[in-house]
């Protein structure tokens, strides 16, 4: 489902969202050493749901941390336990990073001319017995642009990139942590919801999400909500062919004087659906700009698949052509003209009741 928001009230999202409480902390995760934020949000967010089998039943990445503790005392035995379970620790979370380096370098190649390569590493955790302190609890993104590494990526590399970066970190670990059931094991409910998290990205690296959701999340179940109409509408556009999407737009309407808001869900129908209600209820130019649309939306389709030029003429008005100045060539249908396809000609049918 493909969800677009307009004209409501405007939401900021602070430290109380509940989407941001398994940070805990959001002061301590926004400030200090990246290396240190990077790590707390890769055991309890980020990864901390991946499964690892390190003998016996798998655990999560988010299990084994939770089973690091510092011991109460200098006691052998309570020692010799926490130093156990870091252990352990450190086997599965090495264990990951390969992979997850592995699919988030998959997906990021997504992204035209990115020029980026990542690394992760990680330093074992060690107990110190004098601060009492567990120690290296650090995640080093090591990033490479054009083939040279970079110090500082967070503050060199433009919003573009970091968000192709975030995106490519946090879809590989939503991948990793849903793997494929055992044979004979019904597959589990699949749901992901990315609201408005396409805002750092310009409108020509937007499309490579859809590339993304449609090549490794087929088994999923997705919401993408916006407040771009651009975004929306474009989305609409290159997803029409594939029948699987429902588009929805929300609005607020006012109630009363002076009243409140109350939002309103708009269901976007089928082009020629609403051309046909139009036509029905005697509305005939409302019918035919719906069926137009229908028709130049097709030619739009036809033409990105088949890489056909079209002309362009800021003279030619798409609300009300001048046909002594726009000729049929200088439309989408007359750069369709030179194409041949495949069997009986191509055409349009439309049938109006």
């Amino acid at each position: 489902m493909f969800v677009n928001a307009e004209n409501l009230a405007n939401i900021r999202q602070t430290k109380h969202d509940p989407l941001l409480r398994p940070l805990r902390s959001w002061t301590s995760f926004v400030e200090g050493n990246l290396d240190e934020r990077l790590f707390k949000l890769a055991v309890e967010v980020l990864l901390a749901r991946i499964p690892v089998s390190l003998g016996g039943t798998p655990q999560t990445v988010g299990d084994y941390w939770k089973q690091v503790r510092r011991p109460k005392s200098h006691h052998r035995g309570r020692v010799e336990t926490a130093e156990i379970s870091i252990d352990r620790f450190n086997k599965a979370f090495k264990a990951i990073l390969t992979d997850v380096e592995k699919k988030a370098s998959e997906l990021l190649d997504h992204f035209t001319g990115h020029h980026l390569k990542l690394r992760m590493a990680f330093d074992d955790l060690m107990y110190n017995k004098s601060s009492r302190f567990i120690d290296n609890q650090k995640l080093r993104l090591s990033i490479e642009f054009n083939g040279k590494p970079i110090t500082g990526h967070e503050s060199l590399l433009n919003e573009a990139r970091l968000s192709a970066l975030a995106l490519a970190l946090y879809l590989a670990s939503v991948l990793l942590s849903n793997p494929a059931p055992r044979v004979g094991v019904p597959a589990p409910l699949r749901l992901l919801v990315l609201d408005d998290v396409l805002i750092g990205l310009d409108l020509s690296n937007r499309l490579p999400m859809l590339e993304i959701l449609a090549k490794h999340f087929a088994e999923y179940q997705l919401i993408l909500s916006t407040f771009d109409r651009v975004w929306y509408e474009m989305a609409h556009l290159h997803t029409l062919d594939t029948s699987q999407w429902v588009y929805v737009e929300l609005f607020s309407e006012r109630i009363g004087d002076p009243g409140y808001d109350v939002p309103v869900l708009k269901t976007n129908s089928d082009l020629l659906q609403r051309a046909k209600a139009h036509y029905a209820a005697h509305d005939y130019r409302a019918a035919a700009v719906y069926a137009r649309v229908a028709f130049e939306t097709k030619l739009k389709n036809f033409c990105t698949k088949k890489h056909l030029p079209v002309t362009y003429d800021k003279d030619c008005s798409l609300s009300l052509p001048q046909p002594a100045r726009c000729k049929h060539k200088t439309l989408s249908w007359g750069a369709c003209l030179p194409v041949r396809l495949p069997g009986p000609r191509w055409s349009f049918l439309l049938r109006m009741p």
